[in-house]
């Protein structure tokens, strides 16, 4: 009798029987089979798996009787897999034998007349059924984050994707998705879970990334070939430390054998980023960078003042003043750069006409994030003209960036810095467009939130008319 698997997925607990016919003696049954005979039914040990496409045998020797007969058995084969059409959970077979009259002229032996004995020779013992072995279970997962979402009060969405693919031959049930969410946003001020979803899996609602780090919920099934996907959505406080920072999730399932498969994710949309077949080298952490807010203060101040090339005299610009209007000047990162200089000259006649006034501007950093295409336009004080050449020729700026003090040419030119002629249009932060005296004008890329690189200065003179 030969049993097969014909379909599409792993069969669980096949049982195999056969009806004995009646008129027959059983003589041999195979190891794992017991023949009952009040039942006259040989029932086979069940098999925990049969694999797609197996296929076993299973030989019973009887012995017939000596009268004429047609026996007719039916062998039948069972699963308790789950299968919506219940027609293909069982089959029966039914065989016909028709055995003859004895011969009345059987051969004899020659030398004595007597009749011939067939020999029949041992019967080779029967194998226990050992079903096709099974493919080993896989399964893989990979993890996309979107680009954070700034909600512009100091926190940040975040949304993740696990998507879980299983690539065996084999249904895994008690699928399972675990992330720690407090090691993965380790250094944030805080986090919440905003939403949790999934049309293919049942997930848990309670999940939380912190003591309950399940994504899903009891009974999840995964069959061959299939994958299915959760959806989460994580709002974080991050504070200053706005990363990168680097996520993983744990996945996990047990095929019909007990044994337990898992996969750690890699980042992207492929499991198997190397096609080697396997996805338990693919564990490409997912990055997730925060953006922060980013927040500019500016302190001017006049810093010098030159008359015939030297230092005008009796002016104390070397000092620190606290503008009780102005509460830029009070914020603590200034401790790496101090606004030094005078928010204005009080006593009469020091300064004159022809002399050079200098101005620094001074400008911090302080927000959760970087500072990004940071615009800077301070037009020239009426009563005055911008000098052009202070640093160098065609060099009529001072940048601060980083430490690093870097004189501006005046052209629109590769540099951070520029000089826009009177009545030239002048673009935004100017307060004006029409730009009736002139005005230093700064484009930055990017300045760092972090100490010490989060001060710097631009710094100038104009001759006084």
């Amino acid at each position: 009798m030969t049993a097969s698997n014909v379909g599409t997925a792993n069969a669980e607990n096949v049982t195999v029987s056969y009806e004995v016919p009646p008129g027959v003696t059983v003589v041999s049954v195979p190891d794992g089979c017991v023949y009952d005979a009040t039942a006259a039914t040989i029932t086979c040990a069940p098999i925990p798996n049969f694999g797609r496409g197996a296929t076993t045998n299973y030989n019973f020797v009887f012995k017939a009787p000596d009268t004429p007969i047609s026996l007719t058995g039916v062998a039948r084969i069972s699963t308790t897999s789950a299968e919506p059409n219940t027609g293909n959970n069982s089959a029966a077979a039914t065989t016909t034998v028709a055995i003859g009259a004895p011969d009345p002229n059987p051969p004899t032996d020659p030398n004595t007349g007597l009749p011939l004995i067939p020999l029949i020779p041992n019967p080779t013992p029967n194998p226990t059924p050992n079903p096709t072995p099974l493919i080993p279970s896989v399964i893989g997962t990979t993890l996309q984050v979107t680009p954070p979402t700034n909600n512009r009060n100091g926190t940040e969405t975040v949304q993740f994707t696990v998507t879980i693919t299983n690539t065996g031959t084999q249904p895994l049930r008690d699928l399972q998705a675990i992330i720690d969410l407090v090691r993965t946003f380790s250094g944030v001020q805080g986090f919440v879970v905003v939403s949790i979803d999934s049309s293919d899996f049942v997930i848990n609602p309670a999940f939380n990334g912190t003591d309950l780090q399940n994504l899903l919920g009891a009974s999840n099934v995964l069959n061959p070939g299939a994958t299915g996907r959760i959806t989460f959505r994580v709002q974080v406080t991050p504070g200053f430390n706005t990363g990168p920072y680097f996520a993983s999730v744990t996945v996990q399932g047990t095929d019909p054998t007990g044994t337990v498969v898992s996969d750690v994710s890699t980042d992207g949309t492929i499991a198997d980023v190397n096609g080697n077949g396997t996805t338990s080298d693919d564990n490409t952490p997912t990055i997730i960078q925060f953006t922060g807010l980013p927040n500019i203060r500016l302190v001017k101040r006049m810093t010098n003042a030159f008359r015939n090339g030297v230092i005008v005299p009796g002016i104390n610009f070397n000092t620190l003043i606290n503008d009780a209007s102005d509460v830029n000047d009070d914020a603590p990162g200034w401790a790496n750069l101090s606004p030094l200089g005078l928010v204005r000259i009080g006593e009469t006649g020091l300064l004159q006409s022809g002399d050079q006034l200098e101005y620094t501007v001074y400008f911090l950093s302080d927000g959760t994030g970087n500072a990004d295409d940071f615009r800077f336009c301070d037009p020239t004080p009426a009563g005055a003209s911008f000098l052009g050449d202070t640093y160098g020729a065609g060099l009529g700026s001072l940048l601060r960036l980083e430490g690093v003090e870097t004189p501006q040419t005046n052209a629109l030119d590769a540099d951070a810095g520029r000089f826009i002629p009177p009545l030239t249009p002048a673009p935004s932060p100017c307060p004006s467009p029409n730009n009736p005296n002139g005005a230093v004008y700064m484009q930055i890329p990017r300045v760092s939130n972090r100490s010490p690189n989060n001060v710097g200065f631009v710094r100038f003179r104009v001759l006084i008319q």
